[in-house]
């Protein structure tokens, strides 16, 4: 059976690993929307009939949403990584606590 300590411990490692799981929300809230861009934009560019100085536009328009696609994805990743470790440390640190009890 874990001692207070040791929840108390996984409590207070498990606090980063919340903010980080909302920083990963926002990080997918901000990639979808990207994405709806994208989509969006790319939508437009199959509709238009137009010059090919308009097609130039559009298609920068396309290449900076997916490099905002391509941003949020790092982001996204980056708070996963962040959240693999949170909970690596979380188990060691209850590892530990079990170890010690025995």
């Amino acid at each position: 059976m874990l001692t207070r300590t040791a929840l108390l411990r996984a409590e207070t490692a498990a606090a980063p690993a919340a903010a980080s799981a909302k920083k990963n929300g926002e990080c997918v809230e901000e990639g979808l929307r990207a994405l709806a861009d994208g989509v969006r934009i790319v939508g437009e560019t199959m509709k238009a009939r137009t010059s090919a100085s308009c097609d130039t536009t559009l298609s920068q328009d396309v290449i900076a949403s997916l490099s905002r696609q391509e941003e949020a994805f790092k982001q996204q990743t980056a708070a996963i990584n962040e959240l693999v470790c949170t909970l690596k440390v979380i188990s060691s640190a209850l590892r530990l606590e079990v170890k010690q009890a025995s």
